[in-house]
């Protein structure tokens, strides 16, 4: 919760019970303290290192390939909570950029590349059988060249209220990946086994790993049959 500096409190930080006091791009605010999880998977630690990698790799940049990122990041703007923009730096566009360019099985690049919105997909859907398969069928198939797709997904029970933070990778598919698309291994090895009568939540999107351009999110739900 956001709170207006006043006679009575000009600044505040710390913690007083389990309210926390901060400041961030949006100005002073007031939250919940909350104890984060640290599932430490092997998704997990994979998007760490690789946060690692590009870090050490912006630091190899010459001064032409860290200024061009700059210019680039000042054509855009980033959205915080409660609705507040504020433009990119070069830093945090060329880590979004490689990590969007790596998911999708591409290699990292030095230097932007002017990004063209990539279309989403058209059409898509999703069965689960409980203890069976998983098959997403999307268009237009198959996947375009220099183009990979990166699948999402959550189950939800009747009682539960899901929020995107649940969703999990599950895979990318590579160029020429064609449609309907099996994707039982990935599914249970993130979610685990279907459950008759859970709710499958699935989320969909194209990345250009020349560009690291992404597409809309297409996203779709099927009931565990």
């Amino acid at each position: 919760m956001k709170y207006i500096p006043s006679a009575l409190i000009d600044s505040a930080s710390g913690k007083i019970g389990e309210v926390v006091a901060s400041t961030g791009n949006g100005g002073p605010y007031f939250r919940r303290k909350v104890t984060p999880l640290n599932p430490n998977s092997l998704y997990q630690v994979g998007v760490r290192a690789s946060l690692v990698t590009l870090a050490r790799m912006w630091e190899t940049l010459t001064n032409a390939q860290v200024t061009a990122w700059n210019s680039e990041a000042s054509l855009l703007k980033a959205k915080y909570p409660g609705g507040y923009k504020k433009k990119l730096v070069g830093f945090t566009l060329f880590v979004q950029t490689n990590q969007n360019i790596t998911l999708a099985g591409g290699a990292a690049i030095s230097a932007p590349i002017a990004q063209v919105p990539e279309t989403g997909l058209s059409i898509a859907s999703v069965t689960s059988v409980g203890s069976g398969a998983t098959t997403f069928t999307f268009g237009p198939t198959p996947v375009a060249a220099n183009t990979a797709m990166v699948i999402l997904a959550a189950f939800k029970k009747a009682n539960q209220k899901l929020m995107r933070g649940n969703l999990k990778y599950i895979e990318a598919v590579a160029a020429a990946g064609a449609s309907p698309l099996v994707i039982t291994t990935g599914i249970n090895a993130r979610l685990g086994v279907p459950v008759t009568g859970n709710t499958l939540y699935v989320e969909a999107y194209l990345i250009n790993i020349l560009t690291g351009a992404k597409s809309a999110i297409t996203a779709i739900k099927a009931t565990v049959s």
